[in-house]
């Protein structure tokens, strides 16, 4: 992709044996993995070749070889989007032998199949969809497969509480008085296989409603303890302190990933169901990551404010939020008095103005 656009530099500073050792593992690392994802693409390459033969063929490969052919197809569909059909089989051929992977392979038989599955995948997705543009256009901007924006696209033609542009607002999103409404969405993008939001490791099974409900009140500003009671393993009541500690741990972890997918997952199927209209003032996914439910206290967790605290920040703009800059805004909580902090301290919280002013000091700079 790097020989398309300007993104995926990596950057590498040499300056100590440290980081010398930190990139060189690095780079073996990546190595590695190229080298266990190209064995498995040419031990099953009479296959794939088959399947993409096959009505439903490149689904299926996506689904079963997925670790080898989805950053390979993904690229396709990159070069499809930004040349506009103007690549030439010989031109992918030039790229490939000028890729880390046609590099790793040690003879010319490996080198010649390696192209030849390029141009057949490539070749195919061409043909296949051509006509397709529009899908081919957003599994670029999103990162999801082809397959699986095509699977989203069908759900958002046909579904109602998927289609309706206004169920996007942030209040009908974020309705206590209506789940169903984030549930719908939330059910949606945990079917599809790059989120993994509908794998849930824990002994409960995957609760879309469930989700729904953390994702709600984790934008509304409750406390994680509050949250994690509502899922099976992560219930804190009736446990003793070692217990209770562990468990919030853990939790923790599990908000984080829960927040990642959901923001990305609802960035995503946004999109979709808007089409070519350009999305100005959706800050959805944002919401979701940060855990707050408007712009004013999403500006605060930009600037790294707690998220308790920037719910209390907002309260100190008065005027629009189009005309603060992130400058502005720290220089807005530095400048506010110990009188001001003791008016400003979350609600539910245990720690006085003055340990709350410690806390900014610390993290907003």
């Amino acid at each position: 992709r790097t020989l398309i656009d300007n993104y995926g530099k990596i950057i590498l500073p040499f300056n100590s044996p440290e980081n010398i050792n930190s990139a060189k593992s690095l780079i073996s690392s990546g190595a590695n993995e190229l080298t266990s994802v190209l064995s498995e693409l040419f031990e099953n390459a009479d296959i794939i070749e088959q399947k993409l033969n096959e009505d439903y063929g490149l689904t299926e490969l996506f689904k079963d070889y997925s670790n080898s052919l989805s950053p390979l197809i993904q690229y396709f569909v990159h070069l499809l989007t930004v040349g506009e059909n103007d690549y030439f089989v010989t031109e992918i051929e030039d790229l490939f032998k000028d890729s880390l992977e046609y590099y790793l392979l040690d003879t010319a038989e490996k080198k010649e199949k390696f192209i030849s599955i390029c141009k057949s995948i490539y070749l195919h997705i061409q043909s296949k969809y051509k006509n397709q543009a529009g899908a081919l256009s957003f599994a670029d901007k999103t990162g999801f497969s082809v397959p699986s924006v095509i699977a989203v696209m069908t759900v958002a033609s046909q579904n109602q509480e998927i289609k309706d542009l206004s169920s996007w607002s942030k209040e009908q999103l974020f309705n206590r008085k209506n789940i169903d409404n984030l549930t719908e969405k939330i059910r949606v993008i945990a079917t599809l296989r790059e989120t993994n939001l509908g794998i849930d490791d824990s002994f409960a099974q995957f609760n879309p409603e469930l989700y729904a409900k953390i994702i709600v009140d984790w934008v509304k500003g409750d406390k994680l303890s509050s949250i994690a009671n509502q899922h099976p393993k992560f219930n804190i009541q009736n446990r003793n302190e070692q217990e209770i500690e562990k468990r919030i741990t853990d939790f923790i972890k599990k908000m984080n990933d829960i927040r990642f997918k959901a923001s990305w997952g609802l960035s995503a199927l946004e999109g979709i169901v808007r089409g070519k209209e350009e999305i100005k003032d959706s800050h959805i996914p944002s919401l979701v990551y940060f855990g707050v439910d408007n712009e004013k206290a999403l500006a605060f967790r930009m600037i790294g404010a707690p998220r308790a605290l920037s719910f209390s920040l907002q309260n100190i703009l008065d005027k629009n939020l189009n005309e603060y800059s992130y400058k502005s805004l720290r220089n807005r909580v530095n400048g506010l008095t110990n009188s001001d902090w003791d008016g400003l301290k979350p609600s539910n919280s245990s720690l006085n103005g003055m340990e709350w002013k410690r806390i900014s000091e610390i993290l907003i700079k």
